[in-house]
């Protein structure tokens, strides 16, 4: 599908966020926010292109489920 959220890699980003995050809590929304920032620009070059790298995979698998929902270990 065309808006496949398996093949936006920014979902990725969003994957690590997300995961780093869990389990923690914030006394106001700028805490919240600023630990987004400092996860976010921990984020390095070489997570993402691991996930880029992906992609060919993702691409294939998804057409062979015919759209339907994939994991892998990284997103």
């Amino acid at each position: 599908p065309p808006q496949s959220p398996d093949l936006n890699p920014i979902e990725a980003v969003w994957q690590i966020i997300k995961q780093r995050l869990r389990g923690r809590k914030w006394k106001t929304v700028a805490e919240f926010k600023a630990a987004i920032q400092r996860i976010y620009d921990g984020i390095t070059l070489a997570q993402i292109r691991r996930r880029i790298g992906e992609m060919p995979w993702r691409c294939k698998r998804v057409q062979e489920l015919e759209g339907g929902r994939i994991r892998s270990k990284l997103w």
